[in-house]
């Protein structure tokens, strides 16, 4: 369309041309009123973008002007001279608005860049932000994930429970890497064709190597052939970056087992730290496992009520302290005792006591978690440990541990008490709970603070929680 119409303006602007050379030709004296034609030929041809034709037109335009001067002396040569300077004066400005109309074009342009620059530097940030959030969102939901990690494996009582859980993690946690886990240092467990290699890598503790085709270790001269031969075993195995932890127990001077992450890909150092942290946790895993094992060794229960006997308890709790003191963690300490235990002996008899502290014994291992730790202290006096829990939780469970106790209900056979019909008692329970803080210098202290609590409680009134 454009190009029809412009070849249409072509054709007018020359037959204006041709016609008015043959009206100046044919009417010369009418010189001064077709001058004007000139110019709207001048006008067209310069929206032609045809120069050659326009710098023609102005020779034209001024030799038929001095013609008309020097053959025509009866016309007006004021008006044909002055007209010529003004057709030229109408190129010159036609000249001037192309060149600014370019100028302004230019700048525009320049803006125009300038602006698709700083747009593609916004796109440009938006996504490194874009990308940011989604690596601090994955991020946050892994350590989300390790926090859960961290409780669920305080729970377990058995090697392969950590084995079979672990496995189920660290394939969510780390999908395009290889995990294995190697409980105890027993060499036939282990893959001889890659996870050997790997451990044999180093003595250290931890092994992090980023990038194995360009990795140098610093060995002596005589080792240099062997570290070759392991590191073309396992690029061949496509094995270019691995993380080793040993799992190592510093108290009983043990090797735990051996946790083994290896891929193709890069690890990066976020997630070398993830690894490493998690590795700390299993070896805590695997040492309460030990500790559970050797429990079921140890008469450490109370034959009527299946829960740990105060020796054994005490000694779980240092174990928590250290432990809680380590990982900078919270932990309660509570002290329970049956209200008037001695007054239900003396009525009712010893079986109906017992039958007490079964009974709230019951309740407590009921209501607790699996985390939690339960004594029966002595006597009438329970114990529990809450670890990772600060103290305004404890004393909430503490409460609802007394209100479930009010609710219970022994019934006690007629026979025993010689009445004709059986009797329905109630029992209560007074508690006295504490936080461990630094002020305690040893374990016996944080004890005997707890225990003035539950004196405090007894003796205001009973039946009720105190804590500090």
């Amino acid at each position: 369309m454009k190009t029809l119409l412009h070849s249409l303006l072509d054709l007018f602007a020359f037959s204006l041309l041709i016609i008015t050379i043959w009206l100046i030709i044919r009417f010369p004296h009418h010189l001064p009123y077709l001058y004007f034609l000139f110019g709207i030929c001048l006008l067209l041809f310069h929206i032609s973008k045809f120069l050659f034709f326009e710098i023609l037109l102005l020779f034209i335009s001024t030799s038929v002007g001095i013609l008309c001067i020097y053959f025509l002396p009866s016309l007006n040569n004021i008006i044909i001279i002055a007209e010529g300077i003004s057709f030229i004066l109408w190129w010159i400005l036609l000249v001037n608005i192309d060149t600014m109309k370019e100028k302004k074009f230019v700048l525009l342009s320049e803006e125009r860049e300038n602006l698709e620059k700083k747009i593609a530097e916004l796109k440009h940030n938006i996504d490194s932000i874009q990308f940011e959030i989604r690596n601090n969102f994955v991020k946050t939901q892994n350590y989300k994930m390790v926090e859960e990690i961290i409780n669920k494996l305080s729970s377990f009582t058995s090697t392969e429970q950590i084995k079979s859980y672990l496995s189920d993690i660290f394939n969510k946690l780390f999908p395009r890497f290889v995990t294995k886990i190697y409980i105890s240092n027993n060499a036939t467990q282990i893959d001889p064709v890659i996870d050997q290699q790997l451990i044999s890598f180093s003595d250290k503790n931890i092994v992090y190597i980023s990038d194995l085709s360009t990795y140098i270790p610093f060995v002596e001269q005589h080792k240099i052939s062997e570290f070759q031969q392991i590191k073309e075993v396992l690029l061949k195995n496509k094995i270019n970056s691995f993380v080793c932890c040993k799992l190592y127990s510093v108290k009983q001077n043990e090797i735990l087992g051996y946790l083994i992450v290896y891929s193709k890909y890069k690890i990066d150092e976020e997630s070398y730290r993830l690894i490493l942290l998690l590795s700390s946790y299993i070896e805590i895993a695997i040492l309460n496992v030990k500790l559970y094992e050797n429990i079921k060794e140890l008469a450490i229960t109370d034959s009527l009520t299946g829960l740990y006997v105060q020796r054994y308890f005490k000694e779980l709790l240092a174990e928590k302290l250290k432990i809680s003191k380590f990982y900078k963690k919270p932990l309660v300490f509570a002290m329970f005792d049956i209200d008037n235990f001695k007054q239900i002996n003396d009525t009712y008899g010893h079986n109906v006591g017992d039958e007490v502290l079964v009974r709230f014994a019951n309740l407590l291992t009921a209501r607790l978690r699996e985390t939690d730790v339960i004594s029966r202290y002595g006597g009438d006096e329970f114990a529990v440990i809450f670890p990772n829990t600060d103290l305004n939780n404890a004393k909430n469970i503490c409460e609802e541990i007394r209100n479930l106790v009010i609710n219970e209900k022994i019934v006690i056979p007629k026979t025993i008490i010689g009445s004709s019909s059986s009797v329905r008692i109630k029992f209560f329970v007074s508690c006295g709970l504490g936080a461990y803080s630094e002020k305690f210098n040893t374990l016996e202290e944080f004890i005997d603070y707890v225990d003035k609590l539950l004196y405090k409680a007894k003796q205001t009134g009973k039946n009720r929680v105190v804590w500090e």
